[in-house]
């Protein structure tokens, strides 16, 4: 995965007739832009899948109780943050390199992440939201940096490369949980991948952290009546 960051190059239009010096700042740009995606793909999925085995294997109240501590928690330092630019530049300076830009004055995908996994395990069943979240956990970071990385299609902001990353690592990782023993079906996992990268593809005017696994979920609870 590091050689491809290393080697990433603009399309040759883009600054053929740059002088090297300013070629040299893009190119350092678009690697640290493209690093930095794949470090929050990674911490995503590794965030969402530690939340998905807690949430099968702790008895249901513990583990509420524990996540809702866990995004009171996340949910007061957003609001610190906000009230002293102080906290808030220190903040950015430590997380840097998984914040997007637009979270330096906005909640935090992770807070977002959290209150989503809350959400989710309150609305569903165990098994159905295991499910929704591990899409959400796999499928969303890896559309997003198999879309930045190798997208060409694009269309409406995404790309079709993204897209499809997104559904069949959803699917993938849905039928590792079926086979390993998830009380769902073998449809549900499956149209529950479709439903996970349908709504990834869309503009929601909701956080994909949030509208991802509840919108996978309900339909996949429906499935399982």
């Amino acid at each position: 995965m590091n050689e491809r960051i290393r080697t990433f190059r603009f399309p040759p239009e883009s600054f053929r007739n740059l002088p090297l010096r300013d070629r040299s700042k893009m190119q350092k740009t678009v690697n640290l832009a493209v690093s930095n995606t794949v470090r929050r793909g990674l911490f995503h999925i590794f965030a969402g899948l530690c939340a998905v085995l807690t949430g099968l294997f702790l008895p249901r109240p513990l583990f509420l109780i524990l996540l809702g501590a866990a995004v009171f928690i996340l949910v007061a330092g957003e609001l610190a943050r906000f009230a002293s630019p102080r906290l808030n530049a220190w903040f950015c300076r430590q997380l840097a390199s998984l914040l997007r830009d637009a979270e330096v004055n906005r909640v935090t995908g992770s807070t977002y992440l959290a209150i989503g996994v809350l959400l989710t395990f309150l609305a569903f069943d165990k098994n159905v939201a295991a499910l929704a979240i591990s899409f959400l956990a796999v499928g969303d970071p890896m559309g997003s940096m198999i879309g930045s990385h190798l997208g060409k299609l694009k269309f409406r902001g995404k790309t079709l490369e993204g897209c499809l990353a997104c559904l069949v690592s959803s699917a993938g990782v849905g039928l590792v949980f079926y086979y390993l023993g998830l009380d769902v079906r073998l449809l549900t996992v499956l149209v529950g991948a479709v439903v996970a990268t349908f709504v990834e593809a869309l503009h929601l005017p909701v956080n994909d952290n949030l509208a991802i696994p509840l919108s996978a979920g309900l339909v996949m609870s429906l499935l399982q009546i």
